[in-house]
């Protein structure tokens, strides 16, 4: 299992990389669908730093 280079935390968060598209009628919303955004970040858990897969390996971007 890959570790953060930097604190050997072995959990990681992604930024948000999706968005729902709302549509509003009589005072409400409906999700109508999501849709990713290219170019995801991925971050330890613990320490906050971003990471990101080099040659099969987690380095600090």
């Amino acid at each position: 299992m890959e570790k953060c280079p930097n604190c050997g935390c072995e959990e990681f968060v992604s930024e948000p990389n999706q968005y729902d598209v709302l549509t509003f009628a009589d005072g409400d919303f409906r999700v109508c669908r999501s849709e990713k955004i290219d170019g995801e970040k991925i971050f330890c858990r613990e320490c906050g730093k971003e990471v990101c897969v080099k040659n099969g390996k987690l380095v600090l971007s």
